[in-house]
């Protein structure tokens, strides 16, 4: 730089030294030292020395000569000066580059500092304003919380105002609807009575309804049972046959020897001397009908439907059949090599023929021992003779549907339970049809869900997720018995007959899990005593009831339904005179009773044997076992049933019975006991996947449960309460002496599908009266 500057100054030092000044002169500004020194320049500077040798040797004599000559040294002082000039601009050249490099450096570490310092300045600013940005961003999110916060407490309350005004709107449509039933049931007493559709399921078990399990797909059922009264303390005997016998009679099975199974062929049926409950709503105006199984014999015609109350019949007679064809496969007799007990707790047992005896069987009379015994042997010799079923008899069988007394044809490959649905659905437009007349009694005597495990491929695609698949066709047959019950409904609404009408749901005794049924996680399974064969689901549903939407813990046992509906009829319960039967001749008189238990009723009337269990015990003779719940069940107050008899059988004395709490069983309990989940279930009686649970107990063991504190029955207390265990088995000894022999005659040939036809039709046999 200061190098291309150097010829730029020199110039103007030349041009400055020529120059003259002609005014006084000016100081130079304070910036132009160099100019300054420069033009200090005198006149004395500028006169010529003659003896200068730097003047021209031709210099004086003229006077022009003399001018130039004055010219020529001016202008050779011009060039000295301007040499002495050139060599002081060259050193002050140099000390200006030096000078200029140091400010240059200078400059440069104050631009170095400026910027550090910029830079400090900019880091702060941006901390500054980081941290106000934090602060803000603080301030805000702190701000936004308390505003969530503010506008969360505020939208719940909003929430608890609806909720609060829901729960208001639904308490007073919920007390309107109750009011408004209350005013149907008062309008309607003692002049319009009230239509009731009674569905019974067979075999379902305490696990297979979507109130208990969840994974169970019957939307209408579980909507049926949350807006009616759900029976959660209802019992049903351990078998079919048994628990439709206490239906239909409001009486004990055991009394009058129905409280086993019987065979198809077998001669037997319900006693025609009863008066059963659609006898009774028929005198009390009801159209009767039954839609389904009947299974309370058929061997006479005194024994069939429209002969005990019923004004028609569509269904069938026997236990069981197959869901799409209606036959029926007949299997090997009692006693045969290919014969199979079907239940070892209600079976005939020989007293005398194992090593276990009941002790107190002892204590009877040593003639009636080898009477029994010797009429027993007698019987079994007469049964020897009989010839056998063969297996290849087994494929033997026959047709079982009928409408009436005419047996039904062209129903193959249709399942049962559309024709079920389709009979219901006209039946009660029919009764529609006719105006306000007589009420309808529908008794909905279902096939399902009892084996064989069959249902259409449709219904079992809907639980593809359950991987055992005999629960899965279960699970299935589950979801088409609930679309029959939604048919139903919707018709009883169709027709305008739903706003009267009583509809009752149950079972009739707990799930087969050698069928697919499940009773987790209650203990045992049908055909035992324990609660996972005899506690049957049950609701209520109607919109006459007063209060819905609750579970009814009070105790109810099947029998309680005949005086129960009767109450529900505006009619007039049974007090079991008419129905009650006389001992058997074979049966113990009061005489004949050993002394337990003549003082076991002696303690009873003194009042000592009920001590222990807290109350009073039920006076029987002469009444009907069914107690009247209607009002109970309204008004949800204690039920007013405080014991029942599961089952029984004597010689040796089996069975079990419920006190209040607490529940005592003699014997096994049941051939398949223990807690079954539904993974381990079956799907037929010939499968051996439940030998797990097959119950080997000794016939004389004595079971005490407090089924308060231990509702699945784990633990044995008898050892702990051995007072209660021994009034409790001092009553069942009691009703055992009451009960009668079961009444399962020998296979009679004369039933035989083959003679008539090809189906199983009455008038072979003799009616019981």
């Amino acid at each position: 730089m200061l190098t291309m500057m150097k010829p730029l100054l020199l110039f103007c030092g030349i041009l400055f030294s020529s120059w003259r000044p002609t005014t006084s002169y000016d100081p130079p500004a304070k910036n132009d030292n160099i100019l300054h020194q420069v033009t200090q320049v005198t006149q004395a500077d500028l006169q010529v020395d003659p003896s200068s040798p730097h003047l021209p040797k031709h210099v004086g004599g003229q006077e022009g000569e003399k001018e130039e000559l004055g010219e020529n040294i001016i202008w050779e002082e011009n060039l000295t000066l301007n040499d002495q000039k050139g060599n002081f601009w060259s050193t002050r050249g140099e000390h200006g580059e030096m000078r200029n490099k140091r400010q240059t450096t200078s400059n440069k570490q104050e631009r170095i500092k400026r910027k550090e310092v910029e830079n400090t300045n900019k880091q702060e600013k941006t901390k500054q304003k980081k941290t106000q940005r934090n602060v803000n961003t603080d301030t805000k999110r702190v701000t936004n919380e308390r505003r969530l916060k503010e506008k969360n407490k505020e939208e719940k309350k909003k929430r608890t105002r609806m909720q609060q005004r829901k729960k208001l709107k639904k308490t007073l449509q919920e007390e309107m609807k109750r009011n408004n039933r209350i005013r149907r049931i008062m309008a309607n007493k003692g002049r319009t009575r009230p239509n009731i559709v009674f569905i019974l399921a067979d075999d379902l078990g305490y696990n297979d309804v979507p109130w208990h399990n969840p994974d169970i797909k019957a939307p209408e059922l579980l909507r049926l049972a949350r807006q009616g009264v759900v029976l959660e303390n209802h019992y049903v005997l351990p078998l079919c046959g048994p628990s439709r016998a206490a239906l239909m009679t409001g009486i004990y099975p055991f009394r009058y020897g129905k409280q086993a199974s019987s065979t198809p062929l077998s001669p037997t049926g319900l006693n025609t001397s009863f008066t059963l409950l659609p006898q009774r709503l028929r005198q009390l105006g009801y159209n009767t009908h039954l839609v389904g199984k009947w299974h309370l014999g058929y061997c006479s015609w005194a024994y069939t439907p429209t002969e005990r109350g019923f004004d028609s019949f569509y269904g069938y007679y026997l236990g069981s059949q197959t869901y799409f064809t209606r036959y029926k496969k007949l299997g090997p007799k009692k006693g045969s090599p290919f014969w199979r007990d079907q239940n070892q707790v209600l079976d005939d047992h020989n007293p005398y023929r194992g090593p276990h005896q009941d002790p107190i069987d002892s204590s009877l009379k040593h003639q009636h021992r080898l009477k029994e015994a010797t009429k027993k042997r007698e019987e079994e010799r007469e049964w020897e003779r009989q010839p056998w079923l063969t297996p290849e008899h087994n494929q033997q069988g026959g047709y079982d549907f009928r409408f009436n007394h005419k047996p039904v044809l062209n129903t193959s490959e249709l399942y049962s339970n559309e024709l079920y649905a389709a009979r219901a659905e006209e039946l009660i437009k029919s009764q529609a049809s006719r105006g306000t007349g007589n009420p309808l009694f529908l008794m909905l005597s279902l096939q399902a869900v009892h084996g064989p495990v069959q249902v259409p491929l449709k219904y079992k695609r809907r639980h593809r997720a359950i991987k055992n698949l005999h629960r899965r066709t279960f699970h299935g047959m589950v979801s088409a018995l609930d679309e029959v019950v939604s048919r139903v409904v919707k018709q009883l609404k169709k027709s305008r007959l739903y706003d009267n009408t009583i509809i009752v749901f149950t079972t009739d005794n707990g799930g087969n899990i050698r069928s697919g049924g499940n009773n987790f996680p209650l203990r045992g399974s049908k055909g035992g005593v324990f609660e996972g064969g005899t506690r049957g689901v049950a609701f209520i549903h109607s919109p006459l009831l007063p209060r819905t939407g609750y579970k009814y813990t009070g105790m109810m046992h099947v029998v309680d339904w005949y005086n129960t509906l009767l109450h529900a009829a505006h009619g007039t319960p049974s007090t079991g005179d008419e129905n009650r039967t006389p001992l058997q001749d074979d049966e113990p008189q009061e005489e004949d009773l050993p002394t337990w238990a003549k003082f076991s009723s002696f303690m009873g009337h003194m009042g000592v044997v009920n001590s222990t269990m807290g109350g009073e015990e039920e006076d029987e003779s002469g009444k009907n076992d069914s107690v009247d719940l209607w009002s109970a069940i309204l008004d949800n107050r204690e039920s007013p049933r405080s014991s029942f008899v599961y089952n029984v059988r004597k010689r040796p004395l089996r069975g079990a019975i419920r006190r209040k709490n607490w529940k005592l069983v003699v014997g096994d309990g049941g051939r398949y006991d223990g807690w079954v989940p539904p993974s381990d279930v079956a799907g037929g009686v010939s499968t051996r996947c439940c030998s797990s649970w097959h119950a080997r107990t000794p016939a004389h063991n004595v079971m005490l449960y407090n089924l308060k504190d231990d509702p699945l029955e784990t633990t044995n207390v008898a050892s702990l309460r051995p007072d209660v265990a021994a009034n409790l088995q001092a009553q069942l000894r009691s009703y055992a002496f009451q009960s009668r022999h079961p009444h399962s005659p020998q296979d009679d040939p004369r039933g035989h599908p083959n003679l008539h036809g090809g189906f199983f039709s009455p008038g072979w046999c003799q009616p019981i009266v």
